[in-house]
């Protein structure tokens, strides 16, 4: 898998507004290299954040329910 197609299936599975999203895809042809490497970077970390949070909350959720 290139780096385009990675980044692209980061910016579809992101939690980015539709529009913002529809942009991101739109504008993939015209990144340079670096740019891909860049966007893919901050979106994988946003994810990884996005994820961590959400394990967090159910954690928090079910300590709450066992008291």
């Amino acid at each position: 898998m290139d780096q385009r197609t990675a980044l692209r299936i980061l910016i579809e599975s992101s939690a980015l507004q539709p529009a913002d999203r529809e942009k991101m895809l739109a504008a993939l042809p015209s990144l340079s290299d670096q740019d891909v490497v860049e966007l893919g970077t901050a979106l994988a970390r946003q994810k990884k954040d996005d994820v961590a949070a959400a394990a967090k909350a159910v954690d928090a959720i079910d300590n709450l329910l066992a008291e």
